[in-house]
């Protein structure tokens, strides 16, 4: 059941309970028991709106983070034992969770877009993070990547109850599929050393095009975990399940990233050497005689 199936159902639920003959604390007492408050219950009657939508882009960014680095993790996990494997979910998964529990959603808000779109932010930010150090951020951007698109097949084949074979198996195939994630930070850190101030124009355009880079590797990315599904554990899979929603998310995603990283980011412009203007020289003023070429012994 989705969180808005849900909320439709409480709601019915509720107009029972203020037809029926019980006190008006039923309804109270019953959104308790749903985890409500009447605040919350208001909110949901009354439907996102635009700031709550803000706040929720913002609050979605550090869950979104965390998703990621737990997904990665899940999928190195699967290299080791089983024991080891169940230790490093547990261990991450339980940092995790108290990180979703802070930053949990409005009701009402779990799936609107800027809660999907913040979280959507947040999963793409550790592959910027670790560009400052050089070799080993590199090492470690690749490895969460590997991880990350690793951890994303197996936790699908979880999902779908496939076997263990099944499980590793995707797994396997997974892991390559996380690489497509690096386009785009690529892109963005590659302009690092540009000494050009770019016009708004410029920048605006290029933008546009890391969005379509990441909403191409999104697509990419998506369709070839869903041909992973269908090849290996749910024959009955879509190739393109998904694929629109994840392109449109991963777009909007490397565009705001980009022209977020060039306001950040100051670039030098670049000077070109201007040669000293020649002045005329003056009726009667004396030539200098410094810089003609001086006559040789035989010339005397």
């Amino acid at each position: 059941m989705t969180p808005q199936e849900k909320y439709t159902e409480i709601t019915s639920n509720v107009k029972k309970l203020l037809n029926s003959d019980l006190p008006p604390e039923a309804v109270k007492v019953y959104l308790k028991s749903e985890g409500l408050t009447l605040e919350d219950f208001a909110g949901i009657l009354e439907g996102p709106t635009v700031l709550g939508q803000t706040g929720e882009f913002f609050k979605g960014i550090i869950p979104g983070a965390a998703g990621l680095v737990e997904t990665a993790a899940t999928g190195i996990g699967a290299a080791f034992d089983d024991e080891t494997e169940q230790a490093i979910r547990e261990s991450v998964g339980g940092v995790t969770e108290s990180i979703r529990e802070k930053f949990t959603p409005t009701p009402g808000y779990e799936e609107t877009v800027g809660r999907k779109f913040g979280e959507a932010f947040g999963s793409f930010i550790p592959f910027l993070a670790f560009a400052p150090f050089g070799v080993v951020g590199k090492a470690a951007v690749r490895s969460l990547a590997i991880g990350a698109g690793a951890g994303e097949a197996r936790l699908r084949a979880e999902e779908a109850e496939a076997t263990e074979d099944q499980r590793a198996l995707a797994t396997g195939f997974g892991a390559p599929i996380g690489l497509l994630e690096l386009f785009a930070p690529a892109r963005i850190l590659k302009k690092l050393d540009t000494s050009v101030i770019e016009s708004g124009v410029q920048r605006v355009g290029r933008a546009l095009e890391t969005g379509g880079v990441e909403a191409a590797t999104e697509a990419a990315a998506g369709y070839a975990q869903n041909a992973i599904a269908k090849g290996v554990y749910k024959p009955e899979q879509e190739l393109v399940e998904g694929i629109g929603e994840e392109a449109a998310y991963g777009g909007a995603v490397g565009a705001l990233a980009q022209g977020l990283f060039d306001l950040a980011v100051p670039r030098a412009r670049k000077i070109d050497p201007v040669e000293p203007p020649e002045r005329p020289i003056e009726e009667g003023a004396q030539i200098p005689l410094s810089g003609l070429p001086q006559p040789t012994q035989e010339e005397k």
